[in-house]
């Protein structure tokens, strides 16, 4: 499975490296990553405009409308 960022610092954000292609590995139905293995996952197709925010109509300065960036996942005291 093929996974490729759009920019730089989503995939340094999101993976911890600056490689905007990733591959991944099935082992069985368990997703290898990070030499770890996940199960019970799913993919979801995101398309571009539902990363937007809601509009703002009950601030009386409105945010800029940018693409949402997720926060930097805090890692398990176990993954350390």
């Amino acid at each position: 499975m093929n996974v490729e960022f759009t920019s730089l610092s989503d995939a340094h954000l999101l993976t911890g490296n600056n490689d905007t292609y990733l591959e991944l590995q099935l082992d069985g139905d368990l997703l290898c990553f990070g030499g770890k293995l996940y199960g019970d996952w799913t993919v979801y197709m995101v398309k571009p405009e539902e990363c937007f925010r809601p509009p703002d109509t009950f601030r009386q300065n409105t945010r800029p409308n940018d693409l949402r960036r997720q926060a930097k996942p805090i890692p398990w005291p176990d993954d350390r």
